[in-house]
């Protein structure tokens, strides 16, 4: 099976062989890599005219949800927030709905 990728801008995020990772094309150094099984995102903030903010992180609980995770679920955030425009949310959102099923996991 090909790797599943999502570009924004310069946010890379790549799913292979059951492991998601983000990179940051400006600076290889915010790399995050975690099993798909223990993944977490979570856009916080999200208001109609403002910039969100995407969290990636480890979850506690692998049948937690996948996207929309609370904030709870997460045993540890791995990355940097990302800035996410209001309309381009959906785009998050169908992209890891993709990544959900892969991992047999839940989208709030």
């Amino acid at each position: 099976m090909d790797p599943l990728t999502f570009d924004d801008e310069d946010l890379h995020l790549r799913v292979d062989r059951g492991m998601f990772e983000r990179f940051n094309l400006n600076s290889p150094i915010h790399t995050f890599r975690v099993p798909l099984r223990r993944l977490g995102a979570l856009v916080h903030d999200k208001k109609p005219h403002k910039l969100g903010q995407l969290f990636f992180g480890i979850v506690r609980d692998p049948n937690s949800e996948l996207y929309g995770t609370a904030r709870f679920d997460f045993r540890f955030a791995g990355s940097e927030a990302v800035q996410v425009p209001p309309g381009d949310e959906p785009l998050f959102r169908a992209g890891f709905s993709q990544v959900a099923v892969l991992a047999g996991r839940r989208v709030v």
